[in-house]
């Protein structure tokens, strides 16, 4: 096995270990095995190469990341030993192989519950009688809330002038300007009103 050249750049943080890889491998020709996280957001980026090559690609990757104020340390080790390296790649391949795809977790799909005959009989609801008292009471209620239905000439006589005048602004009537509306009296309120029900119709 030829000796070869390992590089290391520790910096501070993954932003760090990418400019500096990045740079390091436009450089020169070298391998790079990867980073290695350590404690406190170091990382070490390590390289491998010639000799030449290494402490170009060093250089060029510690120069890139001390223009972040990442950069804590680089050094080449020249003559690598053959054990050295096998112990590195050896880790390098073992996380490789660690490593799992994410496709590789499929979605199961829902399964539909199934539902049996004595579960449909309890599923069924009665019908309730309703008494017509509460019928014709549900349905007043309603008359009143319905737009317009509030435009009955005998309820609006019933009705307040400032009732009348709050209708008229609700009701966005055209014949009558809001300052109309402010001192109109409850007759010229009413005759409005009941334009606006007709004309909407």
């Amino acid at each position: 096995m030829v000796q070869r050249a390992l590089g290391l750049i520790e910096v501070k943080g993954m932003l760090g270990a990418v400019l500096a890889a990045d740079a390091a491998m436009k450089a020169a020709d070298v391998e790079l095995l990867g980073n290695r996280r350590i404690r406190g957001g170091l990382t070490t980026v390590q390289l491998l190469g010639d000799v030449a090559a290494i402490h170009a690609a060093v250089e060029a990757g510690a120069e890139v990341v001390k223009n972040t104020d990442s950069f804590v340390s680089s050094h080449v080790i020249a003559r690598l030993d053959e054990q050295v390296e096998r112990m590195l790649l050896k880790k390098y391949q073992k996380e490789e192989k660690h490593e799992e795809p994410v496709a590789s977790n499929p979605v199961k799909p829902i399964e539909k519950p199934e539902i049996k005959p004595e579960t449909m009989e309890e599923l069924k609801t009665e019908v309730l009688e309703v008494p017509e008292e509460e019928i014709k009471k549900i349905l007043e209620q309603a008359h009143e809330r319905i737009p317009g239905a509030e435009l009955d000439p005998e309820k609006l006589d019933q009705m307040k002038v400032v009732e009348l005048r709050s209708l008229a602004y609700k009701r966005n009537i055209d014949s009558l300007t809001k300052k109309e509306i402010k001192y109109a009296n409850k007759d010229r309120l009413i005759r409005a009103l009941l334009e606006k029900g007709v004309k909407d119709e």
